[in-house]
């Protein structure tokens, strides 16, 4: 009986699991999946759109944790009233107490009035 490369299912063995489990402990370690990286970006997200159909949203975090923290902003695009991407800022290593600049550029937009508004935020420490 053979069988087709498309049915057989691949094996894990036990140095898959071996590895596969420090690394879910390293990644567990990282991360804060607490709403608290939505609570240090300013919700106010200033929406720029020149005339070459790039829409520029910018803002600013703080990072009020006592670690040095990284994070990943998710800023919605609407054109026109209605929702047309989102796209995510990522900002590195930032201080405690430290405030940085947030940005994120939706290329390539359809013509309309843009608005840009703070979907997430996901801090993690570095």
């Amino acid at each position: 009986m053979t069988t087709s490369p498309l049915t057989r299912r691949p094996r894990l063995r036990a140095g898959h699991v071996l590895l596969l489990g420090p690394l879910v402990a390293l990644l567990g370690a990282c991360s804060d999946p607490s709403e608290a990286g939505l609570d240090d970006v300013d919700p106010e997200i200033t929406c720029a759109t020149p005339a070459d159909g790039v829409v520029r949203a910018t803002g600013s975090l703080t990072n009020h944790s006592s670690d040095t923290s990284s994070y990943f902003v998710d800023i919605e695009f609407f054109v026109g009233g209605r929702s047309v991407d989102t796209r995510t800022a990522v900002v590195e290593e930032v201080p405690p107490g430290d405030t940085v600049p947030v940005e994120a550029v939706l290329r390539d937009a359809p013509p309309g009035p843009a608005r840009c508004e703070l979907a997430s935020a996901d801090r993690m420490k570095a």
